[in-house]
């Protein structure tokens, strides 16, 4: 979930946060958008004002929350990973 500080223009109307839903491929580093909803107010409230989908897998970009998700998920699975070989 995303703020943003001033309003962006989705559809011609006013959006003040996003919640955006991402897969991500941690064998190759990439990540594909799923679905970016917008709202009309802060924290995803208010009227939904437009979505989009993005199906290309791009490259994770460093310091996104991407790349954090894909690091904690990398971690839990090389955690799991090695617990089950005990």
């Amino acid at each position: 979930m995303y703020d943003d500080a001033k309003p962006l223009l989705i559809n011609n109307k006013p959006s003040l946060s996003s919640i955006h839903e991402y897969q991500v491929d941690c064998n190759n580093q990439t990540q594909q958008s799923l679905r970016r909803t917008f709202y009309e107010g802060p924290k995803g409230t208010g009227v939904q004002v437009g979505s989009s989908i993005e199906p290309d897998w791009v490259p994770i970009d460093p310091g996104t929350v991407a790349q954090a998700i894909y690091k904690v998920t990398l971690s839990q699975a090389l955690i799991q990973a090695a617990c089950a070989k005990d």
